[in-house]
């Protein structure tokens, strides 16, 4: 038989020799991607030929036959238009057609085995596979978003200044929640005044079951709500006590409806971080007690940064160490982490971790003049991004010219001397902001030369020097 129409799996039966040749990777690809749950409309069905290529005459096996296996088996079925389950005797040469349909189990790839089996007349058997693969896509249909405060108000208000518990979730095109669905999430706002304390990304994993829920911010209120469900008649009663890192928040009476009942308790957090909040149902009726937890992050919202250089001004060429103080406004939580970003102007010059809340970075500069440097804080779960104020960072350097009056070459005999007045004048700062140490290079061997003096001390204003040179033989210096 040969699996078309990749002709990707020839098996021959000669005279019942049967033998196995395996032509290329035998994959029966579905090429696009399905919603999960739904038939795959654009490649439905996939057509698998199917013809016997041997002398004698032979049957496909009835049933269960083809078969499917794999990780999603259940995700491929044979479709009713095919030819082959109709035959009763598969002749030599003849050729049918097994039809497949891909309805994704699973978001992300689908993979399967479909399993034939043929018989000869005298019984002789042989088996061949073919491996199936799709894509299956979430069920997302579309996001809701809802803005809660505490206690909640109709419609949600808040005041200048307050904050707002965001709730994103993910709706399936029936109405359910998309539970499947994971994703990065950006928000945005046409409110000048509004801003996201925690940053403007999230990600959405398998974990958040298709619901985001916005950290809550320090000292904003946030209610914990513990369900109780039962599996009988009984109604649930009693009460819930709620408890944060292990101390009591408070107890809470149950308020059922039926099977199910709730109880909520309100809370706030006044320092930054992720706190275990646990639930424990007491029941006072014949159902069974139990708690539930979850990881509360609280972030810490606004934060400050301030950028400074341990050298300013500075020389062209020499380092200077930049430190960026990352601090929260609201004292007390955990020091800020992530990373910092410095630029000169628009020019990234690097970027330094921040530990204990400070980012460090040695810079050099290659040109003189102000240089306008800003930190960009990346912001952490805790902790919100924040760029620096400009910062002015002074590099300067400094010339070396002929005095007025003087000459740059001179004449002189053997063991004479010949004397080049100089000036040293700092460009960009009025003054040397380090002390500056003169020397030669490129004396010929025969001189031997003095500078008076030899260093500049800081600060001082432009100085005049002087250099002699005492040749050993007569020469002209220029």
């Amino acid at each position: 038989m040969l699996f078309e129409p990749t002709g990707n799996l020839l098996i021959s039966d000669n005279t019942l020799g049967l033998v196995t040749v395996v032509r290329s990777t035998n994959t029966e690809d579905f090429p696009t991607p399905t919603v999960v749950g739904d038939l795959d409309s654009t490649d439905d069905p996939l057509l698998l030929t199917v013809q016997e290529t041997g002398d004698l005459a032979g049957t496909l096996n009835a049933g269960a036959d083809p078969s499917f296996s794999g990780t999603e088996a259940t995700a491929f079925s044979l479709a009713s238009t095919g030819t082959c389950s109709s035959l009763a005797v598969f002749t030599v040469g003849q050729v049918c057609t097994y039809a497949l349909n891909f309805d994704p189990t699973v978001v992300g790839p689908n993979t399967g085995n479909l399993v034939l089996t043929a018989s000869s007349a005298n019984g002789a058997t042989a088996t061949a596979s073919a491996n199936l693969y799709g894509i299956g896509l979430s069920t997302l249909n579309h996001f809701t978003l809802v803005a809660v405060t505490i206690p909640p108000t109709t419609p949600t208000t808040v005041n200048l200044g307050g904050s707002v518990e965001l709730i994103l979730t993910a709706v399936q095109s029936d109405g359910a929640v998309a539970t499947d669905y994971t994703g990065t999430i950006s928000f945005t706002t046409t409110d000048p005044n509004g801003v996201f304390l925690g940053g403007t990304t999230y990600t959405m994993t398998t974990a958040d079951n298709g619901v985001l829920t916005i950290p809550s911010q320090i000292n904003q209120t946030t209610q914990f709500t513990l369900t109780i469900t039962t599996t009988g008649t009984v109604a649930p009663t009693g009460t819930v006590t709620f408890y944060s890192d292990g101390t009591l928040i408070g107890t809470e009476t149950v308020t059922d409806s039926g099977t199910t009942g709730t109880a909520s308790m309100n809370d706030s957090f006044p320092v930054a971080g992720s706190y275990s909040i646990t639930a424990t149902y007491t029941p006072s009726t014949n159902t069974s007690g139990g708690s539930a937890s979850l990881i509360q992050t609280v972030i810490g919202g606004p934060t400050t940064i301030s950028l400074s250089s341990s050298l300013n001004p500075v020389f062209l060429d020499n380092p200077t160490l930049l430190s960026a103080i990352i601090l929260p406004i609201t004292a007390g939580g955990p020091a800020p982490t992530g990373t910092v970003s410095f630029y000169d102007g628009g020019t990234p010059i690097g970027t330094a971790a921040v530990v204990n809340g400070t980012a460090t970075l040695s810079a050099s500069f290659v040109y003189s003049g102000t240089h306008n440097l800003t930190a960009v804080y990346s912001g952490s779960t805790i902790y919100s991004g924040i760029t620096s104020a400009v910062y002015s960072q002074t590099v300067a350097d400094f010339s070396i010219t002929v005095a007025s009056g003087g000459s740059s070459s001179g004449t002189t005999i053997a063991g004479g001397t010949t004397t080049y007045p100089l000036v040293v004048t700092p460009i960009i700062t009025s003054t040397f902001p380090f002390a500056i140490t003169l020397s030669f290079s490129g004396l010929p061997s025969s001189v031997t030369g003095t500078l008076t003096p030899g260093a500049i001390a800081a600060p001082a204003a432009p100085r005049r020097a002087a250099t002699t040179a005492r040749p050993r033989r007569p020469i002209t210096l220029r």
